[in-house]
């Protein structure tokens, strides 16, 4: 079983220089929590027990570039830390020392929006994430890790499309390609491939001041055959299986300007 939360509060500040050029900063607080267990049932081994939270700081900074008021360009650069999380962190049985290391990953991202027509924009986005900083699971001073990983970095491709269609409604369609981040070792843990991303929605305007956004997203994955082979207590075993990652995104969201 394994099981991944995070809450990220952010706190950022813009400057816009002239008609063209905006600057932005912002701090990132990342609270992160695991849950990672292994088992062998007909041994009765406990082979990982992990149950870690722990708080980090990142910050990102971007900037845009204003060509006119139907085109602009954009970029921003997230620096992620690497988080330390405390909690109980075993193997084996036996209990590891020190906090649980999380490596999270570096992104950068180029982006645009061209209104095109009276009715339609387009708008795209190529994101760079520096997935090879995960390479493994370990606690600070464990003279072995927990798990190994070796991801590669990874892209994302997107386009999108903005119709709209009268004063209050707002219709969007979109693609996006994302890359998966495992290379040569695939896991059961973290089931992963690469992925295409289908979305649609809408912006109801009720008033001046009031809207309505609502957006689906339907992410299709790929069938990864998986071998794994773990150690425990000095005997190897052996993991097949097959993981597919499909999923349904919905949001909705109520904003109010003053």
């Amino acid at each position: 079983m394994t099981d991944v939360k995070s809450v990220n509060l952010g706190l950022a500040a813009s400057y816009r220089l002239n008609k063209q050029w905006s600057f932005g900063l912002g701090v990132d607080v990342i609270q992160g929590s695991g849950k990672l267990e292994r088992s062998i049932p007909k041994l009765n081994i406990q082979a990982v027990d992990i149950d870690a939270d722990g708080l980090a700081i990142g910050w990102i900074a971007g900037a845009t570039y204003e060509i006119n008021e139907d085109n602009r360009l954009g970029f921003s650069y997230r620096k992620s830390p690497e988080l330390k999380a405390d909690g109980k962190i075993e193997k084996a049985g036996i209990q590891q020392s020190g906090d649980l290391l999380m490596p999270l990953p570096d992104l950068a991202e180029v982006s645009g929006y061209h209104k095109l027509t009276n009715k339609f924009a387009l708008s795209y986005s190529v994101q760079w994430i520096e997935w090879e900083e995960f390479k493994v699971l370990e606690t600070e001073g464990a003279s072995e890790p927990l798990n190994t990983y070796e991801w590669k970095n990874a892209w994302h491709f997107s386009v999108g499309g903005t119709y709209f269609l009268n004063e209050e409604w707002t219709l969007r369609a979109g693609y996006m390609y994302d890359m998966s981040a495992q290379d040569k070792i695939t896991s059961i843990s973290v089931p992963d491939s690469d992925r295409q991303w289908f979305s649609a929605g809408f912006t109801y305007h009720m008033s001046k001041h009031s809207d309505i956004d609502f957006g689906i997203t339907y992410l299709m994955g790929e069938d990864i055959d998986v071998k794994e082979t773990k150690t425990v207590l000095g005997m190897p075993f052996n993991v097949n299986a097959t993981t597919r990652a499909n999923a349904w995104l919905y949001g909705i969201q109520y904003s109010y300007k003053f």
